[in-house]
């Protein structure tokens, strides 16, 4: 379970909710998006929580998140904390891991998907089925890297992974090196040509609960081998990162006493800029991306600490944020992943007003587009 961004607030759920958003509160809840530290942290809670979405399910209808049988499609279904990954090359958009629902249970399939206008299964024998992981495409080596995750053992309880594998000339390969940290994110430095990653590197032997310390930490990983580059960055994590290639940095965001803090790692130094006024509002389960079109970093949708999910779309040119109001426009949500295409940003999934989503959206020539 994560925090909201401001680690602050506890949130109340005790309101008058349907039956469909009462199912979607609990996935919510164990997901982190609504986190009570007090109440849900231990995992005796995290037990009763799902036992209670279970016997509900079995007798009350369920969203639309779930994936029921007889809707056969190309796409992958819907799932949560999946991840993306674009190979600009070949201009063809990768998708591996994630939780779905499955016959009133959640499942993590071990699914590999490639989209380059059409959506296709392209599943061989590799990692193990997972969610919350690291993957980027990695151009100088021309290989896809899967870092890391987290995935449910045969008794039900979460295990963390700190396997490293590579996608190429249509096999899987497993390094022989272990990821350094938990919860990592992951992009691709364009100048130095190596991927960095940041994550929690405190008490390696558990996922992370509530109330437990966090490290933050900056890796690299070139010549498939790890190198620690700084325990310096922010700690209230994890973020979203984007590698900003018009000024040559890692960024990562970060609201802190009502103000926003753009960090970027540049020149071996982590540097802050600081927004007092018209700046994207806190948020937590946000997409955010540097297009190599338009040079510019973007923010789109999240969860804010009153539950409401956010459908706002920022940009920042390297001076000022500006929002972007547009006529067509996806629709709120949060835990959505959003990745450069070249020419156009391409936004994936999410969970929106009434479940989990598997649509895939582009934006491009300011415009939105369903794909």
């Amino acid at each position: 379970m994560h925090p909201p961004q401001d680690g602050k607030s506890d949130w109340n759920i005790i309101n008058p909710l349907g039956t469909e958003d009462f199912l979607q509160i609990i996935w919510l809840i164990v997901d982190g998006i609504i986190p009570q530290r007090k109440a849900f942290m231990s995992m005796k809670n995290h037990a009763f929580i799902f036992s209670a979405f279970f016997i509900l399910s079995a007798f009350l209808p369920l969203p639309e998140f779930v994936n029921h049988p007889g809707r056969q499609s190309a796409a992958p279904a819907p799932r949560h904390l999946e991840e993306i990954a674009y190979d600009n090359r070949r201009n063809v958009l990768y998708l591996f891991g994630g939780a779905e629902l499955r016959d009133k249970s959640w499942k993590e399939p071990d699914d590999f998907f490639e989209f380059a206008g059409a959506w296709k299964n392209r599943t061989e024998n590799g990692p193990c089925g997972r969610r919350g992981h690291a993957m980027v495409y990695d151009l100088a080596s021309d290989e896809l890297v899967v870092i890391g995750g987290v995935t449910t053992t045969a008794s039900g309880s979460d295990s963390l992974l700190f396997d490293t594998w590579i996608w190429s000339e249509k096999r899987w390969m497993l390094v022989d090196t272990k990821c350094p940290v938990k919860e990592g994110r992951a992009v691709y430095n364009t100048e130095t040509k190596s991927i960095l990653l940041y994550g929690d590197s405190h008490d390696l032997s558990k996922p992370w609960n509530g109330g437990d310390v966090r490290t933050f930490e900056l890796w690299e990983f070139r010549n498939r081998r790890w190198t620690k580059l700084s325990d310096k960055g922010p700690s209230d994590g994890p973020f979203p990162l984007a590698y900003n290639q018009a000024v040559k940095s890692l960024a990562l965001l970060e609201w802190r006493n009502d103000g926003l803090i753009l960090w970027e790692w540049k020149s071996k130094e982590w540097i802050k800029k600081e927004f007092k006024s018209n700046f994207p509002h806190a948020r937590a389960k946000y997409a955010f991306a540097y297009s190599s079109f338009s040079k510019a970093l973007f923010v789109f949708a999240g969860i804010d600490s009153n539950k409401n999910l956010l459908g706002d779309f920022w940009m920042y040119d390297g001076t000022r944020w500006k929002e972007l109001t547009l006529d067509t426009t996806p629709s709120p949500r949060a835990s959505l992943r959003l990745i450069d295409g070249g020419d156009r940003l391409l936004l994936y999934g999410g969970l929106k007003q009434g479940g989990l989503t598997n649509e895939l959206w582009e934006f491009k020539d300011n415009r939105w587009k369903k794909l």
